[in-house]
């Protein structure tokens, strides 16, 4: 696999395989399969091909293809999907060209402007390099920001590689020397330079904890390519982990939420397998059984 994304609170994933072919599994009752029907599946189902990135939203979907086109389907009552309709879509539908990546929100052209795809594509920035999940996006200089189309957009700092948001109004921040960083978002004279918390590290996300007041969980990925989950940070500035899984190249966490009290995680490793663990949610381990549950990562069959 090249890719994964989980959307809908682990209710369903989509695979990027090795040839850009995009496959789906799970629920689909709003057409976020995108197989054409609202039947959803236990075993991972063909979509399209030449997929170069998929992303999952809540009951929707997204897919950049090789040639630039954007395509969509899924829940579609609040014009999420871009089409200028609130129609769901059960198959992927053509709405944009000259995209190079989207966070299933946010969609990045190949000219570097940052667009809101659920606002009529309105222009959030220009000269973005990368986004990342939600609002954060890293200019081409490697400056990260916070962009908005309805609001100011916030610079929160330089040199980054990798964030995400802490729930408290502060970035965890991966910078090009590997160092992680805790950095405030929204400072008054945009001079915040954050403070150094540990070094080593590559990547950094957060996932949705919707219960037990709301805060997210958080997980890192250092230079060796382990996974870990962050724990919490003790009183002497120690970082606390709980080792996943080793040689990972990629990932994705689902939201936890009182339905799915343990999440659906995936990970792919360095050798391009694809695992996942947490609760076997609407058959995302594509097994073709609906129940089942790991504490450990599990090989996610394929056809």
């Amino acid at each position: 696999a090249l890719s994964v994304t989980v959307g809908g609170g682990g209710s369903f994933a989509l695979v990027v395989k090795s040839d850009h072919s995009l496959w789906a599994c799970g629920i689909n009752d709003r057409g976020q399969l995108g197989s054409g029907t609202i039947q959803g599946s236990a075993e991972y189902i063909k979509i399209m091909d030449n997929v170069s990135k998929a992303a999952a939203g809540d009951k929707f979907a997204f897919a950049v293809k090789q040639d630039g086109t954007l395509w969509a389907w899924g829940a579609n009552d609040r014009g999420q999907l871009g089409d200028g309709t609130a129609i769901d879509r059960l198959s992927p539908v053509k709405v944009a060209d000259g995209i190079a990546d989207t966070n299933a929100y946010y969609a990045l052209t190949t000219d570097g402007r940052m667009l809101e795809i659920g606002n009529g594509f309105a222009e959030a920035a220009t000269g973005v390099s990368r986004i990342l999940n939600g609002s954060l996006a890293i200019m081409t200089d490697g400056s990260l920001w916070s962009c908005s189309v309805e609001y100011d957009d916030y610079y929160i700092t330089d040199d980054a590689i990798s964030a995400c948001e802490d729930g408290e109004a502060n970035c965890y921040v991966i910078k090009t020397d590997h160092s992680l960083w805790l950095t405030e978002m929204f400072s008054e004279d945009d001079t915040s330079s954050g403070t150094e918390i540990a070094h080593g590290y590559k990547d950094v996300a957060n996932f949705e904890i919707d219960y037990d007041g709301g805060w997210p969980g958080f997980v890192l990925l250092d230079a060796d390519n382990v996974l870990y989950y962050l724990d919490y940070i003790d009183g002497d500035g120690n970082l606390q982990l709980k080792k996943i899984a080793d040689n990972i190249a990629a990932f994705a966490f689902s939201s936890v939420t009182v339905e799915n009290d343990c999440g659906t995680h995936f990970c792919i490793d360095t050798s391009g397998q694809l695992y996942a663990w947490g609760k076997n949610y609407y058959g995302v381990f594509g097994k073709g059984r609906t129940a089942g549950y790991s504490d450990t990562p599990v090989t996610v069959a394929f056809p």
